[in-house]
């Protein structure tokens, strides 16, 4: 009998890869916002994600054995323009829901961020103190210390993934070919760093980490550190694009 996986955020470019690479092996309900997207195989929910007890009572109801929160606001400029309405996705929502699964015995796992450090070093452990630059970074950051207060076996990914997407508004590399394609500008950081991993080598691995019940802080990147500026630049040439 397949495990219940109830994913929060699976309508973004890491829900939708997800359910495609973990659809084969396990049953999953989707809670969705305003989007819906048809999928074979899947359920649907529609939560209230500001009410706990809508929350409990929609767990309560699908009795999932895993619940994965992919579920953010990664937007850096309005993260620090709303910061009240973004602590409610990025920090308040996780907090829930880590506090529902360790009181109910689901399994957790929380999709963080590499956002969380000032780039002093190049390289991170899971041990290296954070300092956080920005206001997302900051909620990044502190999800993760109330996930982690409130669920002692929750696991935390932290992780920078790239991949196709069909939505372009809030998919960099996506939304940077088409522009590219029509002869437009694409301005990206040369002082902006991160360690990139593909889509489908994040799954690969998180399905390792998921069936092993593994908990705590696990990075989850490439082993390439590179600027937003020069990744571009190696996107462009493999679609032979004008750089």
């Amino acid at each position: 009998m397949k495990k219940k996986i109830l994913i929060f955020g699976g309508t973004g470019l890491l829900g939708i890869n997800f359910l495609n690479f973990f659809n084969k092996d396990f049953e999953i309900t989707v809670n969705y916002n305003s989007k819906k997207f048809f999928h074979p195989n899947l359920k649907y929910i529609k939560v209230n994600l500001n009410k706990h007890d809508d929350i409990l009572k929609s767990i309560n109801k699908i009795k999932p054995d895993i619940i994965v929160n992919a579920c953010a606001k990664t937007n850096i400029d309005w993260c620090s323009e709303n910061p009240k309405t973004s602590y409610a996705i990025n920090v308040s929502l996780a907090e829930k829901l880590a506090d529902i699964c360790d009181n109910i015995g689901i399994y957790f796992v929380q999709i963080s961020s590499d956002h969380l450090f000032s780039g002093k070093v190049k390289f991170k452990s899971e041990k290296h103190k954070k300092d956080p630059l920005n206001e997302y970074a900051k909620q990044k950051s502190k999800a993760e210390d109330l996930v982690l207060k409130k669920n002692k076996n929750a696991l935390i990914i932290r992780t920078n993934f790239f991949g196709h997407s069909q939505d372009e508004k809030n998919n960099f590399i996506t939304k940077s070919i088409s522009l590219l394609e029509n002869n437009k500008l694409v301005y990206a950081f040369k002082d902006y760093y991160f360690t990139p991993i593909y889509i489908t080598n994040l799954l690969e691995i998180l399905k390792k980490l998921i069936r092993k019940k593994a908990t705590g802080i696990i990075n989850v990147v490439g082993n390439e550190r590179v600027s937003k500026y020069d990744f571009l630049l190696k996107v462009s040439n493999i679609f032979n694009l004008d750089t």
